[in-house]
Formats: C-alpha cells, structure tokens, sequence
C-alpha cells in the first residue's frame, strides 16, 4: 500500500542522512514499475560509501529489470567513468542482457 507520495520518497533518496536514504529504498518497493521515476535518485546512491544503501538501490534497479533499461543504457553511455561501470554492471543483470550487447563495447573502449 502506498501511504507517500513518490516525490515524497524521491527526496528523502537525496537526503543527507544515510538512514533516511535507506528506509526511502524500500519505501520504493511499492511503488513498483512506477519507481522508475526514482531512478536517478536511486542510481546516485550505487556509489554511496555506505554498503545498506549500495546493495539495496542496486537490488532495486535490477528488480525493475526491463523498466530500468532505458535510463541505464543513457548512464552508460552518457555517465562518469564510475557510474558507466556501473549501469553496465546493473545491465547485464536486469535479466536483459541483450541491453548491453551494443554500449559495452562502446563504454570500455572509451575508458582506455
């Protein structure tokens, strides 16, 4: 049951308090293929330094599976170095790994 808004979700994603962060993760569950709207939030916080709220925004970004693809093949294509790492990573494991067949390539030759 959803009880807040996504919005409202989104922005505790972007809090400063890792905790709030954390417990705004799972709020997302609910919302389900509609949280692909949170995606950036969530895709900011693969590379936290707080290891709760890198596996659990990725775990998310892979349960969305196909509903992720599209923003993860503009982060690997478009993204810092770090962050392309990891929307090809998150990509080959949304069960579409046919999403990477033509940005890894493309992605690895540029970071040499």
């Amino acid at each position: 049951m959803q009880t807040q808004s996504l919005e409202a979700i989104i922005a505790e994603l972007r809090s400063d308090n890792w905790l709030e962060a954390g417990v705004a993760i799972k709020k997302v569950l609910a919302y389900g293929k509609g949280a692909v709207s949170a995606l950036p939030a969530l895709f900011e916080l693969t590379l936290h330094d707080k290891a709760p709220l890198v596996s659990d925004s990725c775990a998310i970004i892979k349960r969305l599976g196909k509903h992720g693809v599209p923003f993860l093949r503009d982060q690997a294509v478009h993204a810092g170095e770090e962050l392309r790492a990891m929307a090809i990573g998150l990509l080959a494991e949304t069960g579409c790994r046919w999403a990477t067949t033509r940005y890894a390539p493309h992605s690895v030759s540029q970071s040499v």
